[in-house]
Order: structure tokens, then sequence, then C-alpha cells
């Protein structure tokens, strides 16, 4: 309808043409990183949740008498009125043994221990699944709408009490996981902290034994790694649009990995700008500009 749907400082906003606010999220969420509307007008969102709890042994000794915040997330669906519809809790679904380590051992107490750092949410209505993205547990979760129970998690066994899949598929810190039009999950694995750190988007599908492998994948060179940040989106002409985070790129490759479309992005002092994500638009005024003839 051209209304424009986004997130500043913690709270969504949709803005109609006149620039009139005609939603706007409570004060009691803090929204971070992404937001989406439904096809059935609803809105999704991810909300920073923060709990006490004992530190992780990998923590330094000097916090390891009390509780520290542990900031996890919470997933929620919003009705246009502002009524919450659907909620998901990381603290009530996922055990506090399931963490990185990592982010124990660097804790130093000015800010919350970064427990999940969740980062996408998509909901699916064939499936009738929720996937989020927790970037900190190296992890994505599908979550059944109905239920709230948890259909799979794809990704860090070193991080999982019970591992859904023998199948890792090795990604780290990914951002941004989606579905392609026939159903496959697709997202940018960051690679960070991997051997060698080389950044890529996956395309992933499962097979007869509902194991996960890799149907697609395409692996951006060294000089454009990024340790965070990223998108991966299918387009309708099966071409795929990488947005390599804080470098700068944002690329363009067909279905045989060939590259035809480049934009890299510097400030006026040759410093790479950071893109966190993309998307393609036939025209800003497709009514006025867009015409066919003799197809």
């Amino acid at each position: 309808n051209g209304n424009l749907v986004g997130f500043s400082s913690g709270t969504v906003y949709e803005f109609n043409l006149d620039s009139e606010i005609i939603f706007e999220t409570p004060s009691e969420y803090n929204i971070h990183h992404h937001m989406l509307k439904s096809d059935e007008g609803t809105y999704f969102f991810i909300s920073a949740e923060i709990e006490y709890h004992d530190c992780p042994v990998e923590c330094s000794e000097e916090f390891s008498t009390f509780p520290v915040p542990w900031q996890g997330d919470r997933f929620v669906e919003m009705d246009s009125n502002g009524e919450l519809i659907w909620e998901w809790n990381t603290f009530e679904n996922i055990s506090l043994t399931e963490y990185n380590p990592y982010y124990a051992e660097t804790y130093n107490g000015t800010l919350e221990l970064d427990w999940t750092h969740s980062n996408s949410v998509l909901y699916d209505p064939l499936s009738e699944s929720v996937y989020v993205s927790l970037r900190n547990l190296s992890r994505i979760t599908s979550i059944d709408y109905s239920t709230g129970q948890i259909n799979w998690n794809l990704g860090e066994s070193d991080f999982m009490e019970n591992p859904s899949f023998q199948n890792e598929l090795d990604f780290s810190q990914q951002h941004s996981a989606q579905l392609t039009p026939s159903g496959n999950l697709i997202f940018f694995d960051n690679a960070r902290y991997q051997d060698p750190e080389l950044s890529r988007c996956i395309e992933v599908e499962f097979d007869d034994s509902n194991e996960p492998f890799i149907a697609w994948q395409y692996i951006l060179p060294d000089s454009m790694f990024t340790g965070s940040r990223g998108e991966c989106d299918r387009l309708s002409s099966g071409n795929s649009l990488i947005s390599a985070g804080r470098t700068g790129n944002v690329i363009e490759v067909d279905s045989n990995n060939q590259l035809v479309w480049h934009l890299n992005v510097d400030d006026n002092h040759g410093n790479h700008v950071a893109i966190y994500r993309t998307e393609r638009i036939l025209n800003l005024f497709p009514s006025i500009f867009s015409f066919e003839m003799d197809q």
C-alpha cells in the first residue's frame, strides 16, 4: 500500500503516505535487528530480554559469586491494534547450558552477557513455522507456530544439549534466515571464528531422511569477509543478491555463480560503508515510469 514500516530506537513504526504514524509498538519492548509485516497484516519483531543468572564456568572468577545479566530474546507477533498474538522467549525454550563459551570468556561486567543475539525472524504460513536466527549460538531454529515447540535446531552442536541433525554444515554467526520460493532455507554465513574465515551464502535443502545438505552456496572472496551483518536474497529471476556486510559490497550472481552486478560503497575518506540489508525493487514509481511495448 506504499506505507513505510521500520523501527528506530527500539520501536516499530508504520507511516502512511502523509507521514502519519498508523502503528507504533508499546514502550515495553526493546526491538533490535529485524522486524517484518506479515501478509496477514501482523507485525513480527525481536525484543531484547534480560534475566539474571549465574555466569558460566568460563567467566572470570570475579563474576562467579553472584548472578549476572544475560541478554536473550523474545520473538513477538502483534496485530494492528497493538495486541499481542504470539510470542516465544529464549529463556523459556532454550537451556542456559546451551551457550557459546566465547561470550562467557570475554564477559567483563560492563554490559549484559550476550547470550543469543538474534538477528532475524520469519513466519512461513505454508509450514506454519517461525524461523529465527540466533547469531551467538550459530544456530537457526524452526518453531511450530501453533504449539511453540521447536521443530529443529540447525547449527553448532557444541552449543546444543540435543542436536537435531548429524550434519552441522559448519556455519557460524549467520544472518538473515529466509526461505526460497521452493521452500529451501537460505542465509548469510558470516563464518566468523572459522578457519578459514570466508563468508558465504548457503541454500539448505533436506533429504528424504530429513537431514540437511547444502544445495547451493556462493563463497565470497576473502576481501569481502564480514564478521557481522550480511544478507542473501533469492530474486524472482533465480539470481541471488548478496550484501557483504561491513565491506561495502553488494553483488548479484546467477545460478551458475557468475557475477552479473556489483556495487561497492565507500565514504569520502575511502572507508567501507557497512550495509546491513538490501532489497531489489522494480522501480520507486512503477505506476508512473514502467511500461511494456512489444513484449
